[in-house]
């Protein structure tokens, strides 16, 4: 086993918080000061951030937007009939609580195959698979950076294959969103962090970027978060409709707790300040590395980021081959 010591930096600032503020209710999308912090990192509006209790709640919460949508609302007694759902598209192996969420609120899993068995590629692009499964109930397409469980890793022309694959859907006037899911921010290069948002105005397609916390470097407090960006030549009205929706729900769905929100504001507060994580969780780091590694000799604790130089990551990842798609 390993023991992980919750930070003294964030230990400090609950300690505060109880002591010195009323635990009170703060906004359904989290604290201000919070998604303020997180907005500067991707370069994107307050507005357009979310915190939740790690990216599992957030899987719960786009399950519902992507399953109460009017198209789904209209065809209700079509749906009933079991002969065709909302659906989303995901590589194969997947990450299991997203597929397992979003299947269980009612949205149906259609899977791109990105290798055989013995880690041989299948050839065909990711983009001629995504027209292939797509139709008018798709709803987004997901990857999975570094893809856990598999460790299958991805390239910068992967995912622009599949941005390139979610504009067509759109210009067939099928309004599909790429959903990535983020690594952990702390291994994304700085100049990396806004890449996806990027990416969103380059295609011209709605994206919703899923990030988070290392769970060892804030040990105790799950922090995790969604970015929703609709570029302006979507349109004024799809944009005001979505972000409404968002409102709606989230008023109805999140919530996250106080506690982990006032940490991950430390945290972060301490990251852009310093470029430093906290000694302690450093030390969490380190003894998981030494654990997998004692567990896995024979795997590569280098991970490649698609769009930067491959980094040093608290996991040893697989080495399989290079998702060309």
């Amino acid at each position: 086993s390993v023991e992980l010591r919750t930070p003294r930096l964030l230990v400090d600032a609950i300690t505060d918080f109880v002591s010195t503020k009323p635990v009170a209710y703060t906004h359904s999308q989290g604290k201000v000061e919070l998604r303020d912090k997180i907005a500067a990192v991707y370069g994107v509006s307050i507005d357009e951030v979310f915190f939740t209790n790690g990216v599992t709640e957030a899987y719960y919460f786009l399950s519902r937007f992507f399953a109460d949508t009017p198209i789904c609302q209209a065809d209700a007694r079509r749906l009933a009939d079991a002969k065709t759902w909302p659906n989303f598209l995901v590589p194969e192996p997947f990450y299991p609580p997203l597929v397992g969420i979003f299947t269980e609120l009612g949205l149906q899993a259609r899977y791109l195959n990105r290798h055989t068995g013995n880690g041989n590629l299948l050839g065909q692009p990711i983009t001629e698979q995504i027209m292939k499964l797509a139709d008018a109930d798709t709803r987004f397409v997901a990857l999975v950076t570094g893809d856990n469980p598999t460790s299958v890793r991805l390239r910068a022309k992967s995912v622009e294959n599949t941005a390139t694959a979610v504009r067509q859907l759109l210009e067939m006037g099928i309004t599909t969103y790429f959903i990535p899911d983020d690594i952990y921010i702390e291994y994304i290069p700085p100049e990396y962090r806004n890449k996806y948002i990027t990416l969103s105005e380059d295609f011209g397609i709605p994206v919703v970027l899923l990030g988070g916390l290392d769970k060892n470097i804030g040990t105790g407090f799950h922090s995790g978060w969604f970015i929703v960006h609709i570029p302006d030549c979507l349109g004024a009205e799809f944009k005001t409709t979505e972000f409404e929706r968002l409102s709606i729900l989230g008023a109805k769905y999140l919530g996250a707790n106080t506690f982990s929100q006032t940490a991950a504001d430390m945290y972060f507060g301490h990251i852009l300040q310093t470029g430093e994580i906290p000694p302690e969780a450093q030390a969490n780091v380190n003894a998981v590395r030494c654990w997998s590694s004692a567990l896995h000799d024979s795997l590569s604790a280098e991970f490649e980021y698609p769009f930067g130089e491959p980094s040093t990551h608290l996991y040893h990842w697989i080495k399989l081959p290079t998702n060309v798609g």
